[in-house]
């Protein structure tokens, strides 16, 4: 029986691999690069859903990492049920063949998202705890139940920290910038050591970190940048800034690859999205309450976006926001703000729109230009739904001169996450990511509005 490894290198691109991943070079040249049409939008839920699918979010229902939730009247990021992805997944697929040549196939899911309550065999994901007096206690979920405390005894605690939030990819107090994804490396080599899946799907989310905190590319003179890698067969030099990352990933994918090739399990790398530099950040919400269609009121010395009671409001996912209308007799007017706002490129409507999943459909979908980033800030720099962070003001635009303190800083904690996402705002780019090929072969596919994606996959096993 084939056995197979499929390792989620975050943000690597054929770009990246060269002098400072010679592991990844190596694997590149043994084996076959085939390219495919990137998640539209390029975020991890989507093009993870896509992926184990085979649907686009029309009909698997992933309009990105998070959307406004009608009922509730709530923006919701990052939630886990694998019940929110419609549709079978791969290894319900391959069960079903399994089945008929009567063979036996599990299957390891290792911190791919929406991993809680779905048919694998095996999973670990984040997951704190929150009791009922308020608290968060960082831990992972698994199943079954009882992987979770046996791996966290001979791996000890998942470094959380080093996973989400301020100090992901950087050294810091709560571990070394590589922890995570060296705890995630080293958990499918525990499952894959008692249990021996038959398919192991792994995520490696280094790379993620400070590619989006300092951007992927060196800039040229004066901050102007240099044409876009591969343009005119121009490439352009990587952030010196990213170089101990890729190292890092390397040294982690190439300890992996040796350890599933000494079991027989194939290896194939692939990756979600390329991340690009950018240089603007396009302020929707901001934009809204200037025209009076946005709620914001006051919670906690903070100042805070009420969907619910908005006419018009942004949820911004990188290099997308969907525009949500609850006065939709403002849509043309909303439209023709938005095509004349720098950085939108595109602005698609209810007839455009590919990107529609069931009731999660949104009213309008705004693409930002290539160096732009969709913002979600109501005021002040800050993320509309941020968490408090210690000893955060905000700036009042009928007081541009004075500030509000954060009253509750003394009883926050230290560390908060940075984002929606808990992660830095560079944006993604919807760029090359890496699969497997069936047929072997290259083949270049188009992409929506971002560069066509590359893709390995290792000959033989």
């Amino acid at each position: 029986m084939n056995r197979l490894a499929a390792i989620n290198v975050v943000g690597l691109t054929e770009a990246l691999i060269g002098e400072h991943t010679p592991r990844l070079a190596e694997f590149r040249k043994r084996g076959a690069l085939a390219h495919i049409a990137p998640a539209f939008p390029a975020v991890t839920c989507t093009a993870q859903s896509n992926y184990l699918t085979g649907k686009t979010p029309s009909e698997h229902g992933i309009v990105g990492n998070g959307w406004f939730n009608r009922e509730l009247t709530e923006t919701q990021f990052w939630k886990q049920s694998n019940h929110i992805v419609h549709g079978p997944k791969i290894w319900d697929a391959l069960r079903e063949q399994f089945a008929i040549r009567n063979s036996q196939f599990t299957v390891l899911n290792c911190f791919w998202w929406f991993n809680m309550y779905s048919s694998v065999d095996y999973a670990i994901t984040p997951r704190p705890m929150y009791p009922a007096d308020g608290r968060k206690f960082f831990d992972v979920y698994s199943w079954p139940y009882s992987i979770r405390e046996e791996i966290k005894r001979d791996l000890g605690e998942f470094p959380f920290f080093s996973f989400w939030g301020p100090a992901a990819g950087v050294d810091s107090p709560q571990g070394k910038a590589d922890a995570a994804s060296r705890w995630i490396a080293e958990s499918a080599k525990w499952i894959e050591n008692k249990f021996s899946p038959t398919l192991n799907l792994i995520y490696l989310p280094h790379l993620d970190y400070n590619l989006q905190r300092h951007g992927t590319f060196v800039e040229g003179r004066a901050g102007s940048p240099l044409p876009a890698d591969g343009a005119h067969g121009v490439t352009r030099p990587t952030n010196p800034k990213i170089h101990r990352d890729l190292r890092e990933i390397d040294a982690i994918v190439g300890d992996l690859i040796d350890y599933f090739s000494q079991r027989d399990v194939q290896v194939v790398l692939l990756s979600e999205y390329g991340i690009t530099n950018v240089d603007a950040p396009v302020h929707l919400n901001r934009i809204f309450r200037e025209q009076g269609w946005l709620t914001v009121k006051e919670e906690l010395g903070l100042e805070i976006l009420d969907a619910g009671a908005s006419k018009v409001f942004a949820v911004a996912d990188h290099q997308v926001a969907h525009i949500y209308l609850n006065d939709r007799s403002l849509e043309n007017s909303v439209r023709e703000v938005l095509e004349k706002t720098p950085g939108v490129e595109t602005v698609l409507g209810q007839a455009e729109k590919i990107t529609a999943g069931g009731e999660r459909v949104v009213h309008l979908l705004l693409l930002a230009r290539r160096r732009a980033r969709a913002g979600f800030c109501a005021d002040g720099g800050h993320p509309s739904q941020a968490r408090l962070r210690p000893g955060g003001t905000v700036s009042r635009p009928e007081n541009s001169g004075g500030e509000i303190k954060n009253r509750v800083a003394a009883a926050a904690k230290k560390t908060w996450p940075a984002d929606v996402d808990g992660r830095d705002s560079a944006r993604r780019d919807a760029g090359e990511r890496f699969a497997r090929s069936a047929s072997g072969g290259q083949k270049r596919l188009a992409g929506v509005h971002h560069v066509a994606a590359g893709n390995f996959r290792r000959e033989g096993g």
